[in-house]
């Protein structure tokens, strides 16, 4: 059970995740590195390391998971495994699960993540060094991942995110493509706004949304662990070498850009063009798809098809901003 556990959705939305946070990180957005030192690797006579002195159920020693020290309604079978990184607040990892839940009408008590903070055992990888990261990359990332089935991957912002910059995610992406696996990108509501707010420029802002999704170098990305960022990197040497990582990658980022404003079209001829505004962040902005339809639909996104599609984005906002009141009565429709 400890192996396959994901932490649900509702206790990192909880006010008792944000207290435990704040009050070990002793500060009021902590990222997960700060909580990585609040929780796995203080040692004061007020504050000891979470789950130190449990037996893990996995290898019989001292030193859990945090998953294992969760009460059990927190923790279930994995419904989704999140890409991500540790250098992402809290506020930012919350926000986004919500709009995400919002969106796509899921229950958080019923959504389980595979995220690496709580359900990887911190003491045999931060203390013991010799537990899961990337010397048990195949066994314990794809393994994961076949199970799991689907992913999730939380981008913090379309303008030079830090998600594209780290080698775990770029290799994530990678692996999730390669192996078909559906992926569904989110961001918090703020960069969400934002990203509609590029869209609306039309050519102009779809061109430099994807200019800045499709820089991926994965050759020169980094690890929070030198370590990790060698053996990731050798293995995509071995494998398939960067320029085809950071190709599939640029492919998959483009493939979502064009169905991010495709469901912006949408909701601009089905839905209210002032209400839309009001409520970016709570479009799907999402892209699930096999590895296969994926790469089918990349085809009209070249050259001056992709232009059209940004024409199309500027003239439906001239077109819906003089339609009368009656499209006010029309029920938007979520694609």
């Amino acid at each position: 059970q400890s192996h396959e556990a994901g932490v649900s959705i509702a206790y990192i939305l909880s006010n008792e995740f944000l207290q435990v946070a704040q009050s070990r990180s002793n500060k009021q957005d902590p990222n997960f590195y700060d909580l990585k030192d609040a929780f796995f690797c203080c040692q004061t006579p007020f504050l000891q390391p979470i789950g130190q002195d449990s037996i893990c159920p996995r290898d019989l020693r001292r030193g859990c998971a945090m998953i294992d020290v969760l009460p059990r309604k927190y923790r279930r079978a994995c419904t989704h495994f999140l890409s991500w990184t540790w250098s992402y607040t809290i506020s930012q990892v919350r926000d986004a699960l919500q709009v995400w839940m919002e969106g796509s009408k899921l229950d958080p008590s019923q959504t389980f993540l595979y995220m690496c903070f709580f359900v990887n055992n911190q003491y045999r990888i931060l203390v013991d060094k010799d537990g899961a990261g990337s010397y048990e990359l195949e066994d314990v990332f794809e393994g994961n991942l076949r199970r799991i089935g689907r992913m999730v991957a939380l981008v913090d912002h379309w303008d030079q995110p830090v998600y594209l910059s780290r080698i775990w995610t770029i290799f994530e992406q990678f692996t999730a493509v390669m192996l078909g696996i559906e992926v569904e990108m989110i961001l918090p509501s703020k960069s969400g706004e934002s990203l509609i707010e590029e869209i609306r420029k039309g050519e102009e802002g779809i061109k430099l949304v994807k200019q800045s999704l499709c820089t991926v170098d994965s050759a020169h990305a980094k690890a929070w662990s030198p370590e990790d960022e060698r053996r990731v990197k050798m293995l995509i040497k071995e494998a398939t070498g960067f320029e085809t990582v950071n190709a599939k990658v640029r492919e998959f980022m483009v493939a979502w850009v064009a169905q991010v404003v495709e469901d912006y079209l949408k909701h601009l001829v089905l839905g209210n063009s002032r209400q839309l505004h009001r409520r970016a962040s709570n479009l799907r902005l999402s892209l699930s798809r096999s590895a296969t339809s994926m790469m089918t639909r990349l085809s009209p996104l070249s050259g001056s098809d992709l232009l059209s599609l940004a024409t199309t984005v500027k003239a439906a906002d001239v077109r819906l901003s003089v339609i009368p009141s009656w499209s006010e009565h029309m029920s938007p429709r979520r694609s």
